[in-house]
């Protein structure tokens, strides 16, 4: 169970428990022990590998009602180490050796770089419940500090920063995309000419999107999408 906002200490984050999965474990549980138990103990005549099989059923299913109703802690954070219980993972990352957590929260994907791993271990957190997310980013965030970064992976690709504000680029026609959060505008660069000023004051991103992909066309694209039909 979780416990406050500076250490988690619950499931495992890529495999739950939300409250949906909670309850389809149940289910699917209680499913197996019971017809399990019916092919154990009835005296119609079965083969035995099947009747061993439903031995094995009946465990699985008694694991999984378990399992739903009272979730094992499998990894822990705390102001020590990140501990997890998982096959291929070090069952405990001290802070000292960890040198930087990467957490996109358009994926929520973490890549946490170590001293002594030479990948970065990757972790989803997209099955935790609602509560547990909270306690988990919490405790995160309060014990990594500093080395933790949320950034959305490959935005930093497609747009640079500049004074004005962010930039395409070069794009492979030569020109640049500019826009410019001082003055307010879209700023187009074209590698034949001069630019042209877009104001944003007044105009929907439709409109704001045609007019920039007619200069796009003009210039970069050598009329492509006005070849196109309709």
């Amino acid at each position: 169970m979780t416990t406050d906002l500076t250490t988690y200490d619950g499931p495992d984050p890529e495999r739950g428990y939300t409250p949906a999965r909670r309850w389809a474990t149940l289910a699917s549980g209680i499913l197996y022990v019971g017809a399990s138990t019916w092919l154990v103990t009835t005296d119609l005549p079965i083969n035995e590998f099947i009747r061993t099989l439903g031995f094995t059923a009946l465990g699985w299913g008694i694991g999984g009602v378990l399992s739903a109703l009272v979730p094992v802690s499998a990894m822990r954070i705390d102001a020590v180490a990140i501990r997890r219980r998982k096959l291929l993972w070090p069952r405990r990352i001290p802070w000292i050796s960890v040198r930087h957590i990467l957490w996109d929260p358009r994926t929520e994907r973490l890549a946490i770089d170590t001293t002594f791993v030479e990948k970065p271990l990757e972790l989803q957190t997209t099955r935790l419940g609602s509560e547990d997310l909270l306690t988990f980013r919490g405790a995160l965030h309060d014990q990594g500090g500093e080395r933790v970064e949320r950034r959305v992976v490959g935005l930093d690709a497609a747009l640079r920063v500049t004074p004005l504000g962010v930039s395409t680029g070069t794009l492979p026609g030569g020109g640049a995309v500019l826009l410019d959060f001082t003055n307010g505008t879209f700023i187009y660069e074209p590698a034949d000419g001069q630019g042209d000023i877009i104001p944003l004051a007044g105009k929907s991103q439709g409109a704001l999107l045609t007019t920039l992909l007619e200069l796009l066309d003009a210039h970069d694209l050598g009329g492509a999408l006005a070849s196109q039909p309709g």
